[in-house]
């Protein structure tokens, strides 16, 4: 498609969210102001939307966010509540499945670095080992680079380098890392500064 045609498509689907946010969802019933969709004249108009901050989903807490009745969430994530009141974060099947699609698209191309960002963070453990060996095959067998952000031991120990970052800081490095051996350096950096450093996976 031509950009004209992405440009239509973009604010198409942009005006069909935030109509569904206004409607479903409490937070945004009272937050968004009447009719907010038909104010979206161009996909530049997304920067007039407030932004949905961490407060914001610690006020909702639990289901205040929700635009789905909970009888059709099948996948429930929390924060663990250490600064405050915990933040939940809510999935329906579609919205796995429309995970999964979502990383298979960006495999597709074969790009020469893919970015991924907590890529098993919405999948069950079965469909989350799946796309880690997808990427590591990706390496593998079509020489592309993956960077992965992720905070689980597990998935980390799919890399061949890890860097642990606190606080935007590079705080120490492993290569050929085991899940026993992340899980080892992450609990010594902890207890050697007070710090919770997230591994972040090359």
């Amino acid at each position: 498609a031509d950009r004209a045609e992405l440009d239509r498509l973009q604010l198409e689907r942009l005006r069909s969210v935030v109509a569904r946010c206004a409607e479903r969802v409490p937070f945004y019933r009272s937050t968004l102001p009447a009719r907010v969709q038909q104010s979206l004249g161009t996909i530049e108009d997304i920067a007039g939307l407030r932004f949905t901050t961490k407060d914001d989903l610690r006020e909702a807490y639990p289901f205040g966010m929700l635009a789905v009745d909970r009888s059709e969430l099948v996948r429930v994530h929390a924060s663990s509540g250490t600064r405050g009141k915990p933040t939940l974060v809510s999935y329906t099947r579609g919205d796995i499945e429309l995970w999964a699609e979502m990383c298979a698209r960006a495999l597709a191309s074969r790009p020469a670095i893919i970015f991924a960002d907590e890529p098993t963070g919405n999948l069950d453990s079965r469909a989350g080992a799946e796309v880690l060996g997808l990427l590591r095959a990706s390496v593998r067998e079509m020489g592309q680079t993956i960077v992965m952000v992720t905070h689980d031991p597990a998935a980390a120990a799919h890399a061949d380098r890890i860097v642990f970052l606190s606080d935007g800081q590079v705080v120490d490095e492993l290569r050929d890392p085991t899940q026993a051996g992340v899980l080892q350096r992450m609990t010594g950096l902890e207890r050697k500064a007070g710090l919770k450093p997230a591994p972040e996976a090359f």
